[in-house]
């Protein structure tokens, strides 16, 4: 059984229309939804094996956010630039390089590609996957070379907006 938690960054900032897309941080919202939907993630008993995040400044402080509440040592975050470009053969690829070995990952990354991921594996019919939100997918495959369209089963799905107001 392999199992990946798809999670989109937390609500970032626009409040510098100058600031390149790679450097924006998050939002008060943001600040404030990925600890929460970690704490979320620590009541479910999920601990991943491994997170990997898009290297972007707003990917990369959810994760840290998130790590936190479960306790997972943010130095052992990983960060792979093909998370941060616009296509999906990028994150299928990063998805099927992960060592057999590793059963639980945490993926932290951008839409519409994360959308986009969560329909070909589990075949959801999502229109948008929230910032903030996170989808488990569990596959009963033995190999992450193996993963493939529809084999997913929604574990959970969870966004800041369930729980939290604006």
């Amino acid at each position: 059984m392999k199992t990946v938690l798809l999670v989109r960054h937390a609500k970032s900032s626009w409040d510098d229309p100058d600031m390149k897309d790679f450097d924006r941080p998050l939002n008060k919202r943001g600040k404030r939804d990925a600890p929460f939907m970690g704490s979320l993630l620590a009541q479910k008993n999920f601990q991943p094996e491994l997170i990997v995040a898009s290297p972007a400044k707003r990917t990369l402080i959810t994760a840290q956010l998130i790590a936190a509440e479960i306790e997972y040592e943010q130095e052992k975050i990983l960060t792979d630039p093909r998370l941060y470009e616009e296509s999906f053969n990028f994150y299928l690829d990063v998805i099927k390089s992960w060592g057999d070995q590793l059963s639980k990952i945490m993926l932290v990354g951008h839409n519409p590609i994360m959308t986009s991921m969560i329909n070909y594996l589990a075949n959801y019919g999502l229109e948008n996957l929230p910032t903030g939100a996170m989808f488990c997918a569990e596959m009963n495959i033995d190999s992450w070379s193996n993963v493939s369209s529809g084999l997913a089963k929604c574990y959970f799905y969870e966004y800041p907006k369930k729980y939290l107001s604006k």
